[in-house]
C-alpha cells in the first residue's frame, strides 16, 4: 500500500511482507487485527493489563496479559492507524 510518495507500506500477512494494493492490504490488517484480538493468549480477560504501560503500576486484576501484550495491543495500533493514513 502506498499512503504517499514518501511511505510504502508492506503487508504482514504474506509469509515474507510484501506489497498489497490498498484494499487487499486494508481486508489484511482487519482480518489479522481480529485474529490476534480474538486469540486468549494475547487478550486472556478481553481488556486488562498486569500492569499499567504508563506508569507501570500494578492493575487490579492479576489475571490480565502481561507487557508483551501490550506491544502486540500497540503493534495492532499502528497498522490500524496506517489504513486511516491511506483513507484520507
Amino acid at each position: 500500500m502506498k499512503a504517499s510518495d514518501e511511505w510504502v507500506f508492506l503487508c504482514a500477512a504474506h509469509r515474507l511482507p510484501m506489497e498489497c494494493c490498498a484494499i487487499d492490504y486494508m481486508t489484511h490488517t482487519l482480518e489479522g487485527t481480529t485474529a490476534v484480538l480474538n486469540q486468549p493468549r494475547w487478550f486472556p480477560t478481553r481488556g486488562a493489563f498486569k500492569e499499567d504501560p504508563v506508569s507501570g503500576e500494578a492493575a487490579e486484576s492479576s489475571q490480565a496479559g502481561d507487557s508483551e501484550t501490550w506491544k502486540v495491543f500497540q503493534s495492532i495500533a499502528r497498522r490500524l492507524h496506517r489504513l486511516l493514513a491511506h483513507v484520507f
